[in-house]
């Protein structure tokens, strides 16, 4: 049903990602470029539904005669959780240093966390439809 995503491909995404996480986070990128925190949580929504592909569907036995829609709402139900938890973290951020004036704030408002969200998301459908298999009918004639 999906192809295999090679796992050295998705070890090699996740140090991107933490590379310019952290690079954003010292140089103050995410200031002066207000994409880059959009883009970091496409790749994170990615990333986890290339995740889900690679390790967890392939444990799973679900007799459906439709399983790729079921694999779908999988792969975005753990992307949107995951999601979800990291915007309490960077809440949790918030709160304790934040407001204490010991780092810039990572939640700019509500807008940010539900584009954020829609990111994570965006990311995690574009893993199933990359990694999907396409059947192609032969005809014989």
């Amino acid at each position: 049903m999906y192809l295999n995503p090679n796992r050295g491909y998705l070890a090699g995404l996740i140090v991107l990602v933490l590379a310019i996480h952290f690079w954003a986070i010292f140089s103050s990128g995410y200031f002066y470029i207000w994409w880059l925190d959009l883009l970091l949580h496409f790749l994170g929504g990615f990333i986890l539904g290339t995740a889900s592909i690679s390790f967890l569907l392939p444990r799973l036995e679900i007799k459906n005669p439709r399983p790729l829609v079921l694999y779908f709402f999988i792969i975005l139900g753990l992307v949107s959780l995951l999601g979800l938890l990291w915007e309490y973290f960077e809440f949790l951020i918030d709160f304790f240093f934040a407001n204490r004036g010991i780092i810039p704030r990572s939640q700019l408002g509500l807008e940010d966390t539900l584009s954020d969200l829609l990111m994570d998301l965006l990311g995690g459908a574009f893993a199933h439809f990359l990694f999907i298999k396409h059947s192609r009918s032969t005809k014989n004639s």
